[in-house]
Parts: structure tokens; C-alpha cells; sequence
């Protein structure tokens, strides 16, 4: 049995208007019963208090974690009559769940806008839905190419993975190794940043030797096995799957090979810390990510403090970050312009144009392409992680 802080129920008022009620701050959750976090209360309106949607699957622990108080930080710190509340899922809204959240979030009275989904394929399924309720999806972490043209109302915060599979290829050329081996989740993330990578390396020294597509039910020792049966072996290894899968393969491939250097994609980022501890040496591990941690930062400071206050466990990733940048533009939306969701389309239209780009914790945030939040490449350091430059 779960405690979920906050629970925001929706009845109806004696005169019929729309409520929201704050329970109590350690409510009971039903089992696979999805809820809806709120941070205070709200009054009784002719108009519903604006919400925002959360869709994520695996980082809605994490959201879970340290998303309420800092909304109730942001609502104690703008003048607006109406607070601004949270709509969550208790357990993924991705995959199988994808739609069926969607469609329970475009019914939400008082929706602003969505912060999701997480993958690329969930943002992409449920955008037509979110666009026939002209809603505004921020998408904080699916990379595909596909999400800036899929509908007028979606938003995806950080650049294509045509641009990172770019960036893994000038890197693995520029370390001067030539045998690529790449373990590729078969999904349009995947799919993208391999076709990427192997564009990119046309006309150079480096060869792919394979392009292993994996699913969830994959047999991954059989799989490793396979890989370094080839003669010769690889002298690269590009994991572009998820960070569990990463520490896993990354795992057994180090043992057969030690010399082996390892690759990461963004997606790979959630296994940053195993993935440190298990590289032979700092120099044979790099990961790409959209954020590096910057200390002088004060958007970034709030973020850390949020974080680690909540303790969710484990290091703050990108994605985390994305996640508290996409919630922190609606809510900066809605105080600004109120909860029409026409209108708050037009705010995030409008920034970087006749209203400031967005200070977020992944940096300046606008829609018009002079700010892309583009992937780099880091590496293990004494203190953490540092930009690995091009050798």
C-alpha cells in the first residue's frame, strides 16, 4: 500500500459548480488507481483552477517526489487568485497506458496544458488526442524528429536524436577506434539515433560491424555473446537503450573485453552512476545528456535543493531535469496569461520572440530554434562528470 501526499478529488458544490477539495496531506491511494496531485487549495469558481497534466512512466516517481512542494513554492509566489494544480498518473502512463491517460487528462476540467509522454512512440500516440482537445503537450524527454511536426499544440523541449546520433559518430571517429558494435532498442528512438549514426559515418575509417535491435524480452547474455564472437571483435560499444539494459550489457561486455570503450545514449543517462563504477577506467565510458549540473546557476541551485529534499535516491539526471523545466513553463504560463489553453500556446509561442526566452534549469527555453537544448557528450571525472571534448 501506497501514501501519495495530496490527494485532489473533483465533486460538485452545492450550486453545481466544479470544486477541489484538499484531503489530507497522507492519504490512502488505491492500488492501480490513477490520482491527482494537488499542492493547495483551491476555491470554489465559476471557472475551474488551472491544471497541469503530468504524463510520464518512468520518471513518475520522481515526480511524484518533487514536483508538489515546488508547486506549492511556485503558487505561494505569484499573485494569482486561482493556484495552479498538478494532475498525475500513481503508476506509468506509457506503453499500453499511454491513450487511456490522455484521454482521462483532456477531461480534466481547468487543463492547461500536458508535461509528457516520456518515450517518443507515447508522445507521438497521444498527441492527435491532445491536439483534438487543443490542449499544449510539452514533450520534456522524446527526442524523435517526428515530435516537432506531429501537431501544432506539441512542444518537444530538447533537439531531435538526429542531432545527437551525430554527435556519438564524430565522437567514436574522433577517438580514433574502428570497430562499432551497436545495441539499438527496436523503438523510433532507437531507430532514429542508429539511422543518424550510421549516416554520419559514411565516408569515414569506422566500421559497424552490427546493429543489434533488442526488445524487453531479449535473451541480453546471448545477445553479448554473439556480439564479441565476431572476428574481430569491437572496439565500440553503443548502447542505445535504456539505462537498466545499459548497465546490464555494459556489465558483461566489460568482462569479456576490458578494453572495450562504451558509448551511451541519452536514454542510457539513468544508468549514469552503476555505469561510472563498473568502467575499467574513467576514459573508456561517455554518455550523452541534454543538462550538466552548473553549481552558479539559480534556476539549476532550486532544482537541486527540490531533488534532493525529496530524496527519491540516486543522482539528478536531464531528464529530471526536463520534467522541472516543462512543468515550470505552464505553470509560468498560466500566472501569466490564465488557464485558456489557447492562451498559453500563444505564450510559449511567443518566447524568444516578443517575450524572454525561458531561464530554465536546461538553460534558455524558447520555440524558435535559437536556443535548441542539443545533446552533449560526458565522462566519468574525480568529482562526478565532466564534458568529454573530442580528442
Amino acid at each position: 500500500m501506497q501514501y501519495v501526499p495530496h490527494v485532489l478529488q473533483r465533486g460538485v458544490s452545492g450550486k453545481g459548480v466544479p470544486s477541489v477539495i484538499l484531503a489530507a496531506n497522507r492519504t490512502r491511494a488505491t492500488p492501480g488507481v490513477m490520482v491527482a496531485i494537488a499542492v493547495a487549495v483551491v476555491g470554489c469558481s465559476d471557472r475551474p483552477s488551472p491544471v497541469v497534466g503530468i504524463a510520464m512512466g518512468m520518471n513518475v516517481g520522481i515526480a511524484q517526489a518533487v514536483l508538489p512542494a515546488r508547486q506549492k513554492r511556485f503558487n505561494d509566489s505569484v499573485s494569482t487568485r486561482q493556484r495552479i494544480a498538478l494532475r498525475m498518473p500513481r503508476d506509468s502512463a506509457e506503453g499500453s497506458d499511454a491513450l487511456m491517460w490522455a484521454d482521462q487528462l483532456v477531461r480534466t476540467p481547468g487543463l492547461i496544458g500536458v508535461v509528457g509522454h516520456e518515450s517518443s512512440r507515447s508522445a507521438l500516440q497521444a498527441a492527435p488526442i491532445y491536439r483534438e482537445h487543443r490542449v499544449v503537450q510539452i514533450v520534456p524527454t522524446g527526442t524523435s524528429g517526428k515530435l516537432a511536426n506531429v501537431s501544432p499544440w506539441t512542444f518537444p523541449l530538447v533537439a531531435s536524436d538526429s542531432l545527437q546520433g551525430k554527435l556519438l559518430a564524430q565522437y567514436v571517429v574522433a577517438s580514433g577506434r574502428k570497430r562499432l558494435t551497436l545495441l539499438v532498442q527496436d523503438d523510433e528512438y532507437g531507430r532514429g539515433i542508429v539511422t543518424s549514426i550510421e549516416n554520419a559515418l559514411i565516408g569515414t575509417d569506422v566500421q559497424v560491424l552490427e546493429n543489434v535491435m533488442h526488445t524487453p524480452q531479449s535473451d541480453y547474455a546471448l545477445l553479448v555473446r554473439s556480439m564479441f564472437s565476431h572476428v574481430p571483435r569491437p572496439d565500440v560499444l553503443a548502447l542505445i537503450t535504456r539505462g537498466n539494459i545499459a548497465i546490464k550489457v555494459a556489465r558483461m561486455a566489460w568482462m569479456i573485453e576490458p578494453t572495450l570503450f562504451v558509448l551511451g545514449s541519452d536514454a542510457a543517462i539513468s544508468g549514469a552512476s552503476e555505469l561510472r563504477s563498473l568502467a575499467p577506467a574513467p576514459d573508456q565510458l561517455a554518455l550523452a545528456t541534454y543538462w550538466l549540473p552548473d553549481s552558479t546557476n539559480i534556476v539549476t541551485q532550486a532544482f537541486l535543493r527540490d531533488f534532493r529534499a525529496s530524496n527519491p535516491g540516486g543522482e539528478p539526471q536531464w531528464n529530471h531535469a526536463a520534467l522541472y523545466d516543462a512543468v515550470g513553463l505552464l505553470n509560468t504560463a498560466a500566472a501569466d496569461v490564465g488557464g485558456n489553453p489557447t492562451a498559453v500556446r500563444n505564450w510559449l509561442l511567443s518566447l524568444g520572440r516578443n517575450r524572454p526566452s525561458y531561464r530554465g534549469v536546461l538553460g534558455l527555453i524558447d520555440f524558435t530554434g535559437k536556443h535548441a537544448i542539443a545533446a552533449r557528450l560526458i565522462r566519468p571525472s574525480v568529482t562526478g562528470w565532466e564534458l568529454a571534448s573530442e580528442r
